[in-house]
């Protein structure tokens, strides 16, 4: 929700137009490439941690935390000078002078890359250990405190100060965390368990590196589209991201190591009615918001949105890419507590190969939808591809010949 927060503060200062569809676009390149480094590890971590089998060998934090600071860093490294190459091609709707904005605001943010990776090997120790309001907390925390700064930033330094914003943040969100976190022990490179975290990892960023470009697919064909459509886009979209990361931790990451559990006594019945209720959970909670969008119109989404700068056209534009991409409201959470479902049991293999499969077929339907409708086609595409992910995650996990497995 911080994080939405945050990009509302920056279109009701700056209004939706060039600067902000620039740094909207360099926000999501970076995105783009933690979900390749950092992201992957929280999935494999904390099932494993939660499943410790007595008389295993001490786990190695300190390994986790030094190698994913270095990978973080090494990805920062490598991006940073391409930027200037890969910006142009990803935005090709922004202007030059634009482009190069994007660039440098997408170099300010790597920063925060570097910080990004060892706050996932944080929060998966703690969320292990079932401290998940910590987790959040320190989260939310960090996230305001960086929202309540930003209106003087932006007063002083414009744009600039959102992209210094979004690279601040984890460096808040691990000073938070560290008290509490116990001894971290040694690096050791040939602990036991570092090739299984490797390797279940390793299918988690190869489905990444597939399906992961959907936010940069969008980029490309918002920016296309009036100045000012991209950052529309990206606020509709930040407006139910945050309720499925809201709706994610309160329902799936709670649900992984209780699974966990489940799975490495082989109880499928309890497995199966853990993920099940927290579907129905998700659905409840998400429908009725829908509804109320739908029906109440834009009127109610100006009382939000309809500040400093956003016009009343953009509220109108904003309400119908809302509508549009009902889907991510519902089946967003969806996906997350289905793919947690998975990860819970250890299987990280399935999960990516269904979502490579269908981001394959997806997309073609989805430049075409674009092609034909503009940003709302594209939007409505994007809600049923998430309702079609979690359809074909729930027909896979209910198969009778499936079995869960103990995690390696």
């Amino acid at each position: 929700m911080a994080a939405f927060l945050g990009h509302w503060l920056v279109l009701t200062t700056l209004g939706a137009g060039l600067a902000t569809d620039a740094c909207f676009a360099a926000a999501t390149a970076v995105q783009f490439v933690s979900s390749l480094v950092n992201a992957p590890l929280i999935h494999v971590l904390v099932p494993l941690l939660a499943d410790r089998r007595p008389g295993s060998a001490p786990w190695p934090l300190a390994s986790f935390l030094a190698g994913s600071t270095a990978a973080s860093a090494l990805a920062a490294a490598l991006v940073a000078p391409l930027a200037p190459v890969c910006v142009p091609v990803l935005v090709p709707g922004l202007p030059a002078d634009m482009a190069v904005l994007a660039v440098r605001l997408l170099q300010v943010q790597l920063l925060g890359l570097v910080l990004t990776g060892p706050v996932v090997v944080i929060t998966a120790a703690h969320q292990a250990r079932g401290r998940f309001v910590h987790t959040e907390t320190a989260s939310l925390i960090s996230g305001l405190a960086v929202v309540a700064a930003l209106p003087w930033g932006l007063a002083c330094w414009g744009i600039w100060a959102a992209a210094w914003a979004a690279a601040l943040r984890p460096l808040l969100q691990a000073l938070l965390l560290l008290p509490g976190l116990g001894p971290v022990g040694r690096v050791d490179w040939r602990h036991p368990e570092i090739p299984v975290v490797l390797g279940r990892a390793g299918h988690l960023v190869s489905g990444a590196l597939v399906h992961g470009t959907d936010p940069l697919v969008d980029r490309a064909l918002a920016s296309l589209a009036a100045p000012g459509a991209l950052s529309l886009y990206h606020l509709a979209q930040q407006l139910y991201m945050a309720s499925t990361h809201v709706l994610g931790r309160f329902l799936a990451a709670p649900m992984v190591p209780v699974l966990a559990v489940a799975a490495g006594a082989g109880r499928r019945d309890l497995f199966l009615r853990g993920y099940r209720l927290r579907l129905l959970a998700a659905a409840a909670l998400t429908l009725p918001v829908l509804a109320a969008l739908v029906l109440a119109g834009s009127p109610p989404l100006g009382l939000l949105v309809g500040h400093g700068e956003v016009t009343p056209a953009n509220v109108s534009t904003l309400h119908g890419l809302l509508v549009a991409l009902g889907g991510l409201l519902v089946f967003g959470p969806m996906a997350q507590i289905t793919s947690s479902a998975f990860y819970a049991r250890g299987d990280t293999r399935t999960p990516n190969r269904l979502g490579i499969a269908t981001y394959l077929v997806y997309v073609p339907l989805k430049l075409l939808a674009f092609w034909r409708w503009g940003l709302p086609g594209l939007a409505a595409a994007t809600g049923a591809y998430y309702a079609a992910s979690v359809a074909i995650r729930c027909w896979v996990l209910e198969r009778p010949a499936g079995r869960v497995e103990r995690p390696a």
